[in-house]
């Protein structure tokens, strides 16, 4: 069964604010796994896992930047790839 975060539970593992969040879910930069009919967000452990696998590459300001740029799931799909080429 998968976890599921609350937005301001997942703003506090990254180091952003909750309305970082909801601006990057606006202009779709990260969307959360599902919204509840309330309106709350929840972002699941595989979208932390993504996330978390890619930070140990970047410093703090250049995540935010990518993630600023690109969706998430673009920015791991990068990092794998160059991990891929290394090897």
């Amino acid at each position: 069964m998968s976890k599921y975060y609350s937005i301001n539970k997942f703003s506090k593992i990254l180091g952003v604010s909750a309305q970082t969040l909801r601006n990057w879910d606006k202009k779709g930069k990260l969307h959360p796994h599902h919204t509840s009919s309330n309106g709350y967000r929840y972002y699941s452990h595989e979208q932390l896992n993504q996330v978390m696998n890619v930070k140990p590459n970047l410093d703090r300001k250049e995540l935010m930047k990518r993630i600023s740029q690109n969706k998430v799931d673009k920015v791991v799909v990068f990092y794998k790839d160059r991990a891929t080429r290394t090897c």
